[in-house]
């Protein structure tokens, strides 16, 4: 009866470390899988920071006399600010 018990008990720290180690690889495998995804997301950094560069509204110092460029699907529009005076003074009338 004794010996059962400690066939048992050494069945259960078997067990136990076959328990511990199937955690680690699997967290091991996680954490490839997570690697790879955020090393495919780095590659994407540099297409998706041009697309923002491309889309950014680009102004010189401003000043009444200044025009402003908008930097939007490599076409630059051109808008004078007392254009935009008079504009603004037509809507709040």
């Amino acid at each position: 009866m004794m010996e059962h018990v400690e066939l048992i008990a050494v069945q259960v720290q078997q067990l136990k470390k076959k328990l511990a180690w199937s955690w680690v690889y699997d967290v091991d495998k996680k954490l490839e899988d997570q690697t790879g995804r955020i090393e495919k997301l780095k590659s994407r950094v540099p297409l998706c920071q041009a697309r923002i560069d491309k889309q950014l509204v680009c102004m010189p110092a401003l000043s009444s006399q200044s025009e402003v460029f908008i930097c939007q699907h490599s076409v630059k529009f051109s808008v004078n600010f007392e254009d935009i005076k008079f504009l603004n003074a037509l809507l709040t009338e």
